[in-house]
This record gives structure tokens, sequence and C-alpha cells, in this order.
């Protein structure tokens, strides 16, 4: 397992909806194969808050792409739009790639900041 990073987010309130991106790549994407990526937003009580499954094929991209190589790298954005936060913890991005997987984890708190700390 391969930890990407680890951001805070802090909400003014809980439940909460909100919107960002997460961005990533794969190095290494065999141009004659076809990869399934596995793509988990997961709350601290493990609970899966969002699942989808991308079919990653090199030599399609690169045919509907014929102007640009990608040079055995898949770079991709997610957007998340209003995505409900109800839970103050841990939460972790698990990307599963053949057996690969790798996390990201972000801390989500609820309460007013003030010059970067939290008031009470």
């Amino acid at each position: 397992m391969h930890v990407l990073s680890f951001a805070q987010l802090n909400l003014e309130v809980l439940p909460n909806n909100y919107s960002f991106d997460v961005s990533f790549g794969i190095i290494g994407i065999d141009e004659i194969k076809t990869y399934t990526l596995q793509f988990e937003l997961i709350d601290p009580d493990d609970k899966i808050m969002f699942n989808t499954t991308v079919k990653i094929d090199k030599k399609k991209m690169d045919e509907e792409n014929g102007d640009k190589k990608h040079l055995n790298v898949f770079e991709t954005n997610a957007r998340f739009n209003n995505l409900r936060f109800e839970k103050e913890g841990i939460h972790s991005i698990k990307l599963t790639i053949e057996d690969n997987t790798s996390n990201a984890y972000f801390n989500v708190m609820k309460g007013n900041l003030e010059n970067g700390e939290r008031k009470n």
C-alpha cells in the first residue's frame, strides 16, 4: 500500500455538501493491456461513500487522440459536486488497479476556523 497524501478539510457544519477535485496519474501503463481501475471514497467507519470502476485501454486512448501520445501514463481528474460529508474523522480515497492499491487520507472536521486554527 502507498500513501499518496494527507490533508485536512474544515467544514463549518456537518452534514455538509462539499465540491472538490481529485487528480491522479498512473505510470507504466502497458499499451496492449486493458486495466480495471477501482476508485472508492470511504468514510471513517469504512462505509463506501462513492465507488466506480473505470477501464483503462492505452491503445484505445491513442486511437481516439491521435494528435498526442500518452507515453504509458494515465492521468485524470475526478470532480465531486456537492458530496455529502456527514461525519468528522479520517476519510480515504482508495485506488486499486490489478493487485496494487494506493490510498490518500484526509481529515474532516467541523467548526469555524480563524487564522488557520479551529475556534471552539
